[in-house]
């Protein structure tokens, strides 16, 4: 057997367990509100796993070509992605306790039972572009690298991993989520660790030092805040953290993720390092993760690399597919406390949440593979996500510590949106890092316009909270 073909059944094989993981939710899935948000009663492992499969197709390329081209200096990246979760950890308590109370499922929705549903769709768009651009990237990239490894087809592979995805998510939901990220961790801490381990111990790819481009300290601090800032924004993030049982939880979870983070986004970076030993330059149209299958990981290590990457993906994109459904409802179904039904509304809510769901699982993950196929820069996508999310930290920041009026939300989540699709529209989706918080510039000044706008009743409710 060659290595393409145990690579092709190393990763049958994970994608049947990931399936079989999945659809065993099933039954736990049929109960109460576990479908929708896990019972808000995830634990800290759970949790913490769904933090780690942030770790998709979009951050192994950026992290390993960061980790190619800039060495060490990756950490002002992975150190921003870190000090979000810390942040989150020490001050996300107020908003899960509000969205506990209230019955919300989505941050999206949070903002709509607050601040009504104008927040609630300006914050979805962010959330469908931030996110649909990412499960778009998990598609491409996945697909791409797979192909690589194995000699499948690009658009096999992602169909493939787009059709598994939505059978278990339309079977169990949430629960589907948190329960294959647990795999995956398990999958991608074993692989992380012998591939690099092999490439600096037994191959001992070691590059000499000045052979990476240092940053400059603007540089430093740019890619430090959107790290941040990705994680403080990200619908993805603030899912996990309503679905986690309890304060401590969240908060166990959020430190356990910041810690996985600077681990395991240090190891990818250490095969851009290995590949920089190998491969001085490298051709345009690839990237340090490419080459690094092609060129320097061996081939007896390829199904390794298949499970780390089809895991990556798959664990992403099904994060992914279920946020931006959920999003997409928030505004006709923001929270149990504004469900209209009168007769059982616990249950009427979720029961419809969860039917609407499922019409709405396929759909989104069908939109996602149609802009996978037309549009293959990866690159940008990613970048462009990060520069969204950025441009409405003002109002999520603010939003943990200040009772903010409905019209300056409003107005500085609309702002930050359309100023970033100006500037996203004018640089051709290559945004300069020198442009990168200017939409969250022009989020902050409208903020504090909207707060002269006389208080609302909406802003009385949130300050009784």
């Amino acid at each position: 057997m060659n290595v393409s073909v145990v690579t092709i059944v190393v990763v049958v094989f994970y994608l049947a367990a990931t399936f079989f993981v999945g659809w065993r939710g099933k039954r736990l899935a049929s109960s109460d509100d576990m479908f929708n948000v896990f019972g808000r009663r995830a634990g800290t492992i759970r949790a913490a796993s769904g933090y780690l499969s942030l770790i998709g197709g979009g951050e192994l390329i950026t992290i390993c070509q960061m980790g190619y081209d800039n060495g060490l200096e990756v950490y002002f990246f992975l150190g921003g992605i870190a000090a979000g979760f810390l942040f989150l950890a020490l001050f996300s308590e107020r908003l899960r306790r509000i969205a506990s109370e209230r019955g919300v499922t989505t941050f999206s929705g949070l903002f709509g039972d607050l601040f009504g549903p104008s927040a609630s769709t300006a914050l979805t768009g962010v959330f469908v572009l931030s996110l649909g651009s990412l499960l778009s990237i998990q598609f491409i990239v996945g697909a791409q690298l797979i192909d690589s490894i194995t000699g499948v087809p690009a658009t096999v592979a992602a169909l493939v991993m787009a059709a598994i995805i939505v059978a278990y998510l339309l079977a169990a939901g949430y629960v589907a989520v948190l329960s294959t990220d647990i795999l995956r961790a398990v999958f991608m801490s074993l692989v992380l660790i012998i591939v690099v381990g092999f490439l600096f111990v037994y191959s001992r790819h070691i590059p000499p030092s000045n052979s990476f481009a240092p940053l400059g300290n603007l540089d430093r601090s740019t890619f430090f805040a959107l790290g941040m800032f990705a994680v403080i924004c990200a619908g993805d993030v603030w899912q996990t953290v309503f679905a986690s049982k309890d304060r401590s939880t969240a908060s166990r979870s959020l430190v356990i993720g910041a810690v996985c983070f600077l681990v395991f986004g240090g190891l990818i970076a250490l095969i851009g390092v290995s590949t920089k030993a190998v491969v001085p330059e490298i051709a345009a149209g690839s990237s340090a993760l490419i080459e690094a299958i092609r060129q320097v990981i061996p081939g007896a290590l390829s199904p390794l690399m298949g499970l780390l990457i089809v895991g990556s993906v798959m664990a992403t994109a099904d994060t992914e597919i279920w946020v931006l459904s959920t999003s997409l409802l928030s505004s006709k179904l923001p929270s149990e406390a504004r469900y209209a039904s009168k007769s059982s509304p616990h249950a009427a809510f979720h029961a419809e949440l969860a039917r609407k769901t499922r019409l709405m699982l396929p759909v989104v993950t069908l939109v996602a593979l149609v802009l996978a196929y037309l549009t293959q820069n990866a690159q940008a996508l990613y970048q462009g996500m990060l520069v969204l999310l950025t441009s409405i930290a003002p109002v999520v920041f603010i939003t943990m510590f200040v009772v903010l009026r409905k019209a300056a939300v409003v107005l500085s989540l609309w702002g930050g949106l359309i100023s970033f699709l100006v500037l996203f529209g004018f640089f051709r989706a290559e945004v300069p890092l020198e442009y990168t918080f200017l939409p969250a510039l022009i989020s902050l000044l409208l903020l504090g316009v909207g707060m002269l706008v006389p208080t609302s009743r909406s802003d009385e409710d949130f300050a009784s909270k």
